[in-house]
């Protein structure tokens, strides 16, 4: 799976957003984790290469039939907390999510 492109989305009150068709095609698992304070979601799973202080903040994630990602309460509450929009940019191999 490769990312490309910027979008602009809201997270809805459910803590979801909407990934873009060009973000979701073939792909149901995503791994999300913050760095730096920002989320970055895989499409493989990264964890062995993470140091051990950021595997607290790292889940793994199912894409729903709607094309929706579940922010896990402690990376929203990290990085999103006093945002409804998020910014995702593709960086080849993930993507960075950050407070629009």
């Amino acid at each position: 799976m490769v990312f490309y492109g910027t979008w602009e989305v809201t997270i809805d009150d459910k803590r979801r957003i909407l990934l873009p068709k060009a973000f979701r095609e073939g792909t149901t698992d995503l791994y999300v984790y913050v760095d730096e304070g920002k989320m970055l979601v895989y499409a493989e799973d990264k964890s062995k290469n993470l140091p051990i202080d950021k595997l607290h903040l790292f889940f793994p994630r199912k894409v729903d039939r709607w094309g929706r990602l579940l922010i896990p309460e402690p990376i929203f509450l990290a990085v999103f907390k006093d945002s409804k929009k998020v910014v995702l940019q593709g960086w080849g191999d993930h993507f960075k999510c950050h407070g629009g």
